[in-house]
């Protein structure tokens, strides 16, 4: 139900708040707006952000985003967000065309410009 998700995005935001900052109790609110909403693309990406960005949990991360990308193609912020993970893996190519994906769909997403400079000069630096 969307209000469920929703009610458990917004708990999430509480816990991850710098006032709280209870990343677990942030997990288990995400976890609950995903088994409430299992192709809600803003929960999975959330919860995926948290895993990589609390948890260094990089596989669970990447697996999220694309679940997010896969459920709602018109949302840019899963790609940005994978693209940005496998920039870090240095999985340029693919980074690239994740960014490409975001940028279409929403040309003003901030930094997104630089973000595809850099790509681009990683992509042709000799490796």
């Amino acid at each position: 139900d969307g209000g469920c998700v929703e009610a458990h995005l917004a708990l999430a935001s509480l816990y991850s708040s710098s006032a709280l900052a209870e990343p677990a109790q942030a997990e288990r609110a995400l976890r609950l707006a995903v088994q409430a909403g299992p192709n809600h693309a803003r929960a999975l990406t959330r919860l995926g952000s948290l895993l990589e960005e609390e948890y260094e949990d990089e596989a669970g991360a990447e697996g999220l985003y694309q679940r997010a990308i896969r459920a709602d193609a018109s949302d840019p912020r899963p790609l940005c967000r994978y693209a940005a993970l496998l920039a870090a893996r240095q999985e340029y190519d693919l980074a690239h065309r994740m960014l490409d994906r975001a940028l279409q769909l929403d040309p003003a997403i901030r930094g997104g410009a630089s973000f595809r400079r850099l790509l681009q000069s990683r992509r042709l630096a000799p490796g």
